[in-house]
């Protein structure tokens, strides 16, 4: 479920998308698009060169993330709860001037529809 997760997130028109480990930080912005491979899932952004492959294997649990303010999130975790990926839902913010109701109550449906899912954590405050 974790890697549906990320797919069906990568069918949404506008994402930023954090590749984080101890020695750097990628952001990939724009509208995502999901390749499932054996070893990798790559997303990429839709009409640049931008992508990012991510070993299938290292997803292992995902934490859904909203709150009143920030916009929402989904972490995705390695077995040992090391962040591999964060996908930002931006206008997704209550407390920003381009918030955007109809896209934050797609989230929330994304939310409960993940919630009780294997490997999926909903958190309510960051």
């Amino acid at each position: 479920m974790i890697v549906e997760l990320l797919r069906e997130l990568c069918g949404w028109d506008e994402v930023r998308v954090v590749i984080r480990n101890e020695s750097a930080i990628a952001e990939l912005c724009g509208k995502p698009q999901f390749r499932d491979g054996d070893e990798y899932v790559t997303v990429e952004m839709a009409g640049t060169a931008s992508h990012a492959h991510i070993r299938r294997a290292s997803l292992k649990r995902a934490e859904i993330a909203s709150a009143e303010q920030g916009n929402c999130s989904v972490r995705f975790l390695d077995q040992n709860s090391a962040p591999v990926a964060t996908v930002y839902l931006p206008r997704t913010n209550k407390a920003k001037d381009d918030f955007d109701s109809a896209r934050r109550r797609a989230f929330d449906a994304l939310a409960e529809k993940y919630a009780q899912a294997e490997g999926v954590a909903l958190l309510s405050a960051r």
